[in-house]
């Protein structure tokens, strides 16, 4: 057996283990709910997620290619509109004003405008193929460049600029709000960090859940902190603004609360973060233990 095999086989044995088994760390979010996933509208296979506000969310699910809008009511989350999309999708991300969406097999994005959340082609170069996306703060989009390795900036106005230069097996990607990036490289379980001119200035390696690799695939920064999420670690993980590694939220398993392969995450604007629990088919929601649950 090859080194990947025994690599999936062990995250497969891990998945099964109690979590009480994973070295033991710091915790710093507690779970708060899971959004919808009883009625017939349910989440089944997500792929990407973003908050649009504190009370809204999107969830793009490869099971059927639909893009779901969940609201917030006061007491529960609910789907306030479904939109069918053209392909698979990949990614999703909110600017502060619209949603965009990244579609699978070099189909391209699709912006989400008006309250009616209707779809729009957006273009990129020739020869780009979109990957993962990302809002920057105060509007516009990254998007990655999956065959030209490089991350790509989508102004408000619709124009494409830049082409920063980023490493084969990038997967995950977020803005800062100075203007540069992080990206997530799950093969050798790090994320960098860019600064406006594009220039690296930061190496964060994620702590491995023994015998598996971390494989770091989404992160959002909040508060100077990077939040991570390691999809074969099933956990979320966080580091400070001096790198250095504090704590994780959730566990592995299949029980509310828990994570199995968690594929993507977004940060609301108060600061809780919700997780696309792939394999258990579901949106999670979690909390800095350090704040005070939401009223």
């Amino acid at each position: 057996m090859n080194r990947r095999g025994m690599i999936a086989c062990a995250v497969l044995l891990l998945a099964c283990l109690p979590g009480a088994l994973a070295a033991e760390e710091d915790r710093l979010f507690a779970f708060e709910v899971v959004v919808d996933n009883e009625d017939s509208s349910a989440v089944r296979k997500p792929t990407g997620v973003a908050a649009g506000s504190d009370t809204e969310l999107a969830v793009v699910d490869a099971h059927d290619n639909r893009l779901l809008i969940f609201g917030f009511s006061g007491t529960e989350w609910t789907v306030q509109q479904t939109v069918n999309l053209p392909a698979v999708p990949l990614a999703i991300a909110h600017d502060g004003t619209r949603y965009l969406v990244s579609l699978r097999e070099g189909m391209g994005l699709m912006a989400v405008e008006g309250t009616r959340h209707q779809l729009r082609p957006v273009s990129l170069p020739v020869g780009a193929v979109a990957g993962v996306v990302a809002g920057i703060p105060g509007g516009g989009f990254l998007v990655h460049d999956s065959a030209g390795h490089q991350v790509l900036t989508l102004t408000q106005a619709g124009k494409v600029e830049g082409g920063t230069p980023v490493q084969p097996g990038t997967v995950g990607i977020a803005a800062t709000r100075s203007g540069g990036f992080f990206v997530s490289l799950p093969a050798s379980g790090e994320i960098l960090s860019y600064d406006a001119t594009g220039k690296q200035t930061g190496r964060w390696a994620v702590p491995a859940v023994e015998p598996v690799p971390a494989w770091p695939v989404s992160m959002v920064q909040i508060e100077g902190d990077l939040i991570a999420l390691d999809r074969h670690g099933h956990r979320l993980v966080q580091f400070n603004s001096k790198n250095q590694f504090q704590g994780i939220g959730a566990r592995r398993g299949w029980e509310p609360g828990l994570l199995l392969f968690p594929v993507a995450l977004t940060a609301f604007p108060d600061g809780r973060v919700a997780v696309a629990d792939q394999m258990n088919g579901r949106i999670q929601i979690y909390r800095r233990i350090e704040e005070e649950p939401a009223q």
